[in-house]
């Protein structure tokens, strides 16, 4: 039973049905509805009940709304066209949820909170997604959530008919894991620009596309094989991921155009030119939100304005003093102010691979510090504000850099086969803390001594994700989060010598800081309020006295932290307000659907 069977029978109410996409915003769209309603779903009940489409149908493009939702491009149709997972917030919760493309009805799936990139098992009956920093999977039909295998910061994945499932982690290299569990293995013999992305399996289940991000003449679609044996030469160029449909054509966008073009799938080459498909489609920078069923229907999000973000002074009420520099539609991650207030570090991509950039709080002005085609990323202030470290896979694995604010000059702190991302640099200068993230194992915090004899020494390593680690102004504790307890909270310890774990959040809890005296602990809840805890310390003690958390305003910082994205948001100045990369978004766009496709030849 394919999609265009299974209108027919969707709930009109929720679904609008448009005659152009060019005319989806304009005056016409009611009367069009009225008109062509009755006519749309006639011509879908007279549709054949078959996977394959039937030639002479009708083309029909439906939008459908959905809840709202802070990751538009989490939409996924089912192989078998019966039914579309996406993402959406309701009840103050993200989840996964299903749409029946034959009842028309949606239901939240259960277990699935903070989903992210949804991607469907070959026979329709299960669903992969993104959580908690693993990769997990459920059955549609009901069931357990069961965890497949670690992946921090994990957004792409696809599954073929012999239950290999191939995953995307940021800053790695594509990795493939049994569907039912075990240790991922990275691919080799891909393009490596930076990171690969938005894995689709060609027909064969041994082939598969990627895409590619950095400078312009490498950006764009390459073919992977499982044994590594292929070779790295771009297929087209595109702004994001693309997929592969059964009528024999590649599937891509460009500038916020659906594009098809003919490929031979066997031997891996394009003909022809490139046709327009649909204009107004939404895409990340990675991920064009775009998929494909068995029978050539096509499903994506609608493009919406563009985030934009902006940096803005906050007191500790949440009345925001004011607004600095201008907005823009790019990143502005893990920002960190320097020790004098006057600049921060972050980093971001304007177009392909993030850099590192620095922002001037009294002018506003942006300049770019890192122009490397890898990605740089996850940059620290050293304690007298000269230097940066941030972390970089130009060398293929995530070494940790130090770059001089004034000359630009840079050196390798540590170069070593893991993936490492500094989080914070001691106020004596004497030590630099840093997460290793591993795929097989998990996130712990380790810490590097800054003397000439670079020793490294693990500081929280359990079987739990431990990350986002920061000294208290003295050095002696460091506050952090893990996930020990099923989901993120906030804990401090002493940096060195004997004392135990104390948990400072109570309902969950993520990207802490501590206050400039010592005497607070700032973090956000997974409600999304900016929350602070008091912390005694008495002197030459290892008990600290820890108050009650107080919710003290809930920031406009856009995507919600149960999507598992834990990178800081916010600052604290020495003067105690807090400098914010607000978010302003406009509503997601519908889900698009070209049933009964009619590609040109």
């Amino acid at each position: 039973l394919e999609i265009s069977d299974a209108i027919a029978r969707v709930d009109t109410e929720l679904v609008v049905v448009t005659p152009q996409r060019a005319d989806r915003r304009g005056r016409e769209r009611l009367i069009w509805i009225a008109a062509l309603a009755a006519l749309t779903l006639s011509l879908a009940a007279s549709l054949i009940f078959a996977r394959r489409p039937n030639a002479a149908a009708a083309e029909i493009r439906v939008d459908i709304a959905t809840p709202p939702t802070e990751v538009p491009q989490s939409v996924a149709i089912s192989p078998d066209g019966r039914a579309i997972a996406y993402v959406a917030t309701s009840d103050g919760l993200s989840r996964l949820w299903l749409r029946s493309l034959e009842s028309g009805s949606s239901r939240a799936l259960v277990g699935t909170d903070g989903a992210e990139s949804p991607f469907w098992s070959p026979n329709s009956q299960s669903i992969g997604f993104f959580a908690d920093g693993k990769l997990k999977r459920v059955e549609v039909a009901g069931g357990s959530v069961e965890t497949v295998t670690n992946a921090p910061s994990g957004i792409g994945g696809a599954w073929n008919q012999e239950d290999t499932i191939l995953f995307v982690t940021l800053g790695n290299p594509i990795s493939r894991v049994a569907a039912d569990g075990g240790d991922p293995v990275a691919i080799t013999g891909l393009a490596r620009q930076g990171s690969n992305f938005s894995p689709h399996f060609l027909p064969d289940g041994r082939r598969f596309l990627y895409y590619v991000r950095g400078t312009p003449d490498a950006r764009g679609i390459y073919v992977g094989h499982l044994d590594g044996t292929s070779n790295p030469q771009r297929l087209v160029a595109s702004d994001a991921g693309a997929v592969y449909a059964s009528s024999g054509h590649l599937l891509f966008v460009r500038q916020g155009t659906l594009y098809s073009q003919r490929f031979d799938a066997s031997n891996l080459k394009l003909s022809g030119t490139a046709s327009p498909v649909a204009e107004d489609v939404g895409s990340g920078r990675t991920d064009s939100a775009l998929s494909v069923s068995d029978g050539g229907s096509i499903a994506y999000r609608s493009r919406s304005a563009p985030v934009e973000r902006q940096f803005a002074w906050f007191d500790r009420s949440g009345k925001e003093i004011s607004r600095v520099g201008e907005a823009v539609t790019r990143n502005l991650a893990q920002p960190s102010l320097s020790p004098d207030g006057q600049r921060v570090v972050l980093y971001g991509s304007p177009e392909g691979n993030p850099d590192i950039w620095i922002f001037e709080t009294k002018r506003g002005v942006f300049s770019r510090f890192t122009t490397h085609p890898a990605d740089d990323v996850m940059p620290a202030w050293s304690p007298d504000g000269a230097s940066i470290v941030f972390s970089s896979n130009r060398n293929g694995d995530n070494d940790l850099y130090r770059a001089s604010i004034g000359d630009r000059s840079e050196d390798v702190l540590l170069s070593s086969p893991e993936r490492k991302f500094a989080t914070d640099w001691s106020r004596d200068g004497s030590f630099l803390l840093f997460t290793i993230r591993d795929l097989k194992t998990s996130a712990d915090i380790w810490a590097l001594s800054m003397d000439a004899n670079r020793k490294r020494f693990p500081v929280v390593q359990t079987p739990s994700d431990e990350e986002g680690a920061q000294f208290s102004p003295d050095g002696r504790w460091i506050a952090y989060q893990s996930n020990n307890s099923g989901r993120p909270e906030i804990y401090i310890r002493p940096f060195q010598g004997p004392g135990q774990d104390w948990q400072i959040s109570t309902k969950g809890g993520t990207q802490v800081r501590w206050a400039p005296d010592g005497k607070e602990v700032f973090y956000v809840g997974l409600d999304g309020a900016l929350t602070a805890v008091r912390i005694g310390m008495p002197s030459n003690a290892q008990v600290p006295e820890i108050g009650t958390p107080v919710a003290l305003f809930t920031p406009p910082l856009g995507r919600t932290v149960q999507q598992g994205d834990y990178r800081h948001q916010y600052m604290v100045a020495a003067d105690g307000r807090f400098l914010l990369a607000v978010v302003t978004a406009s509503p997601a766009g519908p889900i698009a659907l070209i049933l009964n496709w009619k590609p040109r030849p």
